[in-house]
């Protein structure tokens, strides 16, 4: 049976004409207390409205969420333009937040089309937004360098995070896809279709020479004995070629019908994203279909 699962409801403000760039804001994963996340996000959007140029919006869902439905793992770097691509954004800005006995540790990253992606790290306190120590992240004119080291263990309180600068490192090549021979049904289809054509031109190539001596039987002289045992023995090959030709060329019709059929199964149980407008109409669903 053939399910629609909603995995996930992304609000994504929709411009009505072609609009300015778009920078969506995901809530921070990780294990800190729901009532920290919930002042850390509300810091980090407001610094991406005050710093980044173009229509920034919050999201409902936090990127571990939103890479399961699309369909990346996380923790790959090349996830993060993955996600960005399929919701349509110019900007993706996501991050955790991690708690341990002293202190929470947060982490933001911006992965941005046409641009290289950044990092900050700030250990902070429980009451603390850490608003001065992320707002690096957002300025694209500084220099790509922390304003310091990370806060040890033990150093984090209210107001006293300090902030330091994540290394970007080498950007990752974004993946291009996958291999079309991605799965058994699929490779499975190939061979069948390519053995079906290879049976269908062997059989056509007997019936060919089933009407070849089908023309020297028409012509063939039948005056005398040899010439009626002539004639018997080409009638036999004719009858021959004829059945191996009708029988390859079957075999072949059915081996093209199994790639179709290992086609179609491989399509019905390949997962698909679909953006969908949500009823409110001023955000979008992730639609992830398949067939289980």
């Amino acid at each position: 049976m053939r399910t629609t699962v909603i995995l996930v409801s992304i609000a994504i403000g929709l411009a009505a004409s072609a609009g300015p760039r778009k920078v969506l804001v995901l809530p921070l994963d990780g294990n800190a207390p729901a009532a920290q996340r919930t002042k850390l996000n509300a810091s980090i959007v407001k610094l991406a409205k005050k710093d980044l140029t173009g229509e920034v919006t919050a999201g409902d869902t936090t990127f571990a969420e939103t890479a399961a439905a699309v369909g990346c793992d996380p923790q790959n770097a090349a996830c993060a333009q993955t996600v960005l691509t399929t919701l349509g954004v110019d900007e993706l800005v996501y991050g955790t937040a991690t708690k341990d006995a002293k202190s929470t540790t947060v982490v933001v990253k911006r992965e941005r089309k046409g641009g290289e992606p950044k990092a900050q790290t700030v250990a902070v306190g429980a009451d603390d937004t850490a608003e001065t120590e992320l707002e690096p992240v957002f300025d694209d004119g500084a220099a790509a360098q922390g304003s310091g080291s990370a806060a040890p263990e033990g150093s984090g309180s209210a107001g006293s995070g300090s902030a330091a600068e994540t290394p970007a490192g080498p950007r990752p090549r974004p993946a291009h896809g996958v291999s079309f021979l991605d799965t058994t049904d699929r490779k499975v289809g190939v061979a069948c279709g390519a053995a079906g054509i290879v049976m269908i031109g062997v059989g056509i190539g007997f019936w060919l020479g089933k009407s070849s001596i089908q023309g020297q039987i028409d012509a063939h002289a039948i005056r005398t004995v040899a010439d009626f045992q002539d004639l018997k023995r080409l009638e036999d090959q004719a009858a021959d070629r004829a059945l191996i030709g009708n029988i390859t060329f079957i075999v072949g019709v059915g081996l093209v019908g199994a790639a179709g059929y290992f086609f179609y199964h491989d399509s019905q149980n390949r997962p698909t994203v679909t953006p969908a407008p949500v009823e409110s109409g001023t955000g979008m669903t992730l639609v992830y279909g398949g067939r289980w």
